[in-house]
């Protein structure tokens, strides 16, 4: 896996831009909030009114934390035509996010706000103004993704109401994911790992546990991003891990296309790298019959929802209920840390997944379509023909509630 450099260079513009590369196609730039915030509401009305509070919150919550890379087009003379809002993942992660992309609002320059008039006229007067970008802005976006190190792009809509063109940007449609929720009740079951009542005695939850690396990131490498240095959390048997969830996901339903695209150190450093992230819900499942351990729970927290992110057991341990077991223990896990709601997304094809949890109450709340971009994807995407949803009862109108959610997981369920 490529790790990506990303250098702090300056940029030929009279306002503080946040760091990143220095490109040869003068019409991409990295834009500050000043610049971008006033076009949100226009690039978020072709949305579901559930997808424009859904991704409307992401930003909020990722601009937050520094973690927001947003990308203007411009034509020859520096003005923007279109915008495109992601997340990009940490150094040791390969897949970048787009949260919302659109054509940019046509306004006459005089009634721009004065410092985006800086801004393009700076541009237009600092570089060769008769400079006309190359290729489609699909392939110049490619492009600057692989020069940063990524080499897998992600993007979901509403599955009720699509208001995203993915293709025109070169993702391919893979499945849809389909997103249950579950009122918790407090009191029903002990919010200490391993001693609720549903956990079958030979087999326990172990904490994971962690290092801070300070100035780098879970692959213990220097950290040099736009969110800054400082102290990394890192699982302290990393490489363990990461072969774990290799192992676990063998035969998984959920997004199998994924598998040998995504490695599973990337996907560790997506989980860890989300607004979500919470040490204390990372746990190793342990065995009596078994000196290694059989699998691994992650959980994330919304503030009054927590979230499966990724369950896993090896094929030699499934079956034996012990899945029914693991979905109790998230629920008292949640329950400690004081949330109100359980949340889980799996793709609309895991049938059995989608009966364990519906047989223990959780509902329907979202239907995401899931688009991708990568050399390996488009290639699964063609030879597989369109996607089939003729199977009743999935991808249908459900219920909008907002529902937080960060990068897609690859899950075992």
């Amino acid at each position: 896996m490529v790790r990506r450099q990303r250098p702090h260079t300056e940029e030929s513009s009279p306002l503080t831009l946040p760091p990143g590369i220095r490109h040869a196609d003068p019409a991409l730039i990295v834009l500050p909030p000043a610049v971008w915030a006033k076009w949100l509401p226009d690039l978020l009305r072709p949305l579901s009114l559930g997808q424009q509070v859904l991704v409307a919150d992401q930003i909020r919550q990722l601009a937050s934390a520094g973690k927001l890379q947003v990308l203007g087009d411009r034509d020859s003379r520096g003005i923007y035509r279109e915008a495109v809002i992601t997340a990009p993942g940490m150094p040791s992660d390969d897949m970048v996010t787009v949260l919302v992309a659109g054509k940019v609002p046509r306004r006459t320059e005089a009634n721009q706000p004065n410092q985006e008039n800086q801004l393009n006229q700076k541009t237009q007067n600092t570089r060769h103004t008769a400079a006309k970008p190359a290729g489609s802005m699909a392939q110049r976006l490619h492009d600057r993704w692989r020069q940063d190190g990524f080499s897998l792009g992600y993007w979901a809509d509403d599955a009720s109401a699509p208001g995203i063109d993915a293709k025109r940007l070169g993702f391919c449609e893979l499945t849809d994911l389909r997103y249950l929720a579950k009122t918790l009740e407090p009191g029903k079951c002990q919010s200490v790992p391993g001693k609720c009542q549903s956990v079958p005695r030979e087999w326990w939850l172990e904490p994971v546990a962690w290092e801070n690396v300070a100035g780098g990131n879970i692959a213990g490498e220097k950290r040099d991003s736009p969110s800054g240095g400082g102290a990394s959390p890192r699982p302290s048997r990393m490489i363990e891990l990461a072969a774990l969830v290799e192992h676990t996901y063998v035969d998984s339903l959920d997004c199998p296309e994924l598998s040998g695209v995504r490695s599973a150190a990337s996907t560790l450093a997506g989980y860890i790298d989300a607004p979500s992230f919470r040490r204390d819900g990372w746990f190793w499942v342990r065995h009596r019959g078994s000196q290694r351990p059989i699998g691994m729970l992650v959980l994330a927290c919304h503030g009054p929802a927590a979230e499966i992110v990724y369950v896993g057991l090896l094929p030699e341990f499934r079956g034996r209920g012990i899945g029914r077991g693991l979905l109790g223990e998230s629920e008292a896990v949640a329950a400690g840390w004081g949330c109100e709601r359980m949340l889980v997304a799996l793709d609309r094809r895991n049938f059995p997944a989608a009966a364990l949890y519906e047989g223990h109450e959780f509902r329907q709340i979202l239907v995401q379509r899931q688009y991708f971009w990568s050399d390996q994807v488009a290639e699964i995407a063609r030879s597989r023909g369109p996607v089939d949803r003729s199977r009743a009862g999935v991808g249908g109108r459900p219920k909008t509630e907002s529902l937080h959610r960060p990068s897609p997981n690859l899950r075992e369920q």
